[in-house]
């Protein structure tokens, strides 16, 4: 903040002894974009553009801005503005489309590059990559990535950027998430180490896939190549073993989280190990998780408590009944989903009075 505050003033002592360069003007408005103050770049721009003053830096800078701002529209209106556009220009028109999964028209300006002869680079496939994995499309992105791979130009060949946004496109899809762990056994062939994002997309694949202990072997691999596994890898991970309801990993990784790695583990990461519990029928340990959350608790975190007290033989209808109270207590109302599983543990212990209580103290929006 104090360097842009500087840039500023600097800028304003240009002006009084006549109008600063389009370089200065250029800079300082890059230099605000950067920093997130884009009402700032947007009037400095203005200035450049009221002096016809503008160049390809200018254009760039503007259309990065709009995309940080998630005016995709506008970000390609302007480069259509331009009579002849550059690879810079270009790229970041793609960022902005990526910025707001517009995959499609992120394709679209790579197609046109090709057409007008401006040669791409890594950067503007990685963001068409990007754009795909936000719009969850694994299979243009799987496309893409190959042509990448297999392209005779050097300049597009992927880059540990390129490879975990594959991965992380596949990841979310049951049917495309086998091919994450291979993406990033391939990326290895290749000669390029994966990072923590890397591993937290591929950890997230395990989990659509339910393979905990491939999960688990990740932290090993992580540990062998000097990566250290943050919030996102951890949490996927523990999301791996609710989904094949292993109890006790996740609740050994969520517990030894902060000792072994000095990451405190987040409500969200919580959250998935109380559903690990929830799923093998484990309520005692997914009320002790849920007490330890304190204030943390959310919505989601209460809902998948009383899953695990409903799922469990005999349910324990009376504890579920408890929870819904204590939510209302903190100032949490019930979602359908909580009201569902705490009818689900009456219906079970047929406790048909409660049955009929909950239900008719549902709230008609949830009805």
């Amino acid at each position: 903040m104090n360097n842009i505050r500087d840039a500023l003033f600097l800028l304003d002592q240009l002006r009084a002894i006549g109008p600063p360069s389009a370089k200065a003007v250029n800079s300082v408005a890059a230099a605000c974009a950067r920093a997130g103050q884009y009402d700032r770049t947007f009037s400095l721009l203005k200035e450049l553009s009221e002096r016809g003053a503008w160049d390809s830096f200018s254009y760039t800078t503007a259309i990065t801005a709009h995309g940080k701002c998630r005016q995709w529209a506008k970000a390609l209106a302007l480069l259509r503005t331009i009579k002849e556009p550059n690879e810079f220009v270009f790229g970041a028109a793609i960022g902005a489309c990526a910025a707001a999964g517009r995959w499609a028209e992120a394709i679209a300006l790579l197609d046109d590059m090709e057409a007008r002869g401006i040669p791409s680079n890594a950067r503007c496939y990685n963001g068409a990559l990007s754009a795909c994995d936000r719009a969850d499309q694994p299979e243009v992105a799987l496309r893409l990535f190959e042509k990448m791979r297999t392209g005779e130009d050097e300049r597009i060949r992927p880059t540990t950027i390129s490879y975990t946004s594959a991965i992380s496109a596949c990841a979310r899809r049951p049917s495309y998430a086998d091919r994450s762990p291979a993406l990033l056994a391939q990326m290895r062939r290749d000669g390029l180490r994966p990072n923590a994002v890397t591993f937290g997309a591929t950890a997230q694949a395990y989990a659509t896939l339910g393979h905990w202990e491939a999960a688990l072997r990740l932290l090993a691999d992580m540990e062998a190549e000097g990566v250290a596994p943050n919030i996102v890898v951890l949490s996927n991970i523990v999301n791996a073993c609710a989904e094949a309801a292993a109890w006790k990993p996740a609740l050994a990784l969520t517990h030894g989280m902060s000792s072994r790695y000095g990451v405190t583990p987040d409500v969200a990461c919580v959250n998935a190990a109380i559903k690990a519990c929830a799923r093998a029928q484990e309520p005692a340990a997914a009320l002790e998780l849920l007490d330890g959350l304190g204030k943390r608790a959310n919505v989601r975190s209460y809902g998948t408590a009383l899953a695990a007290l409903a799922s469990c033989v005999p349910p324990r209808w009376e504890e579920a009944l408890s929870l819904l109270t204590r939510m209302r207590s903190v100032g949490l109302a019930p979602s359908l989903e909580c009201h569902t599983a705490a009818l689900a543990a009456c219906g079970a212990a047929r406790e048909m009075r409660e049955v009929i209580a909950i239900w008719q103290g549902l709230p008609l929006i949830a009805i």
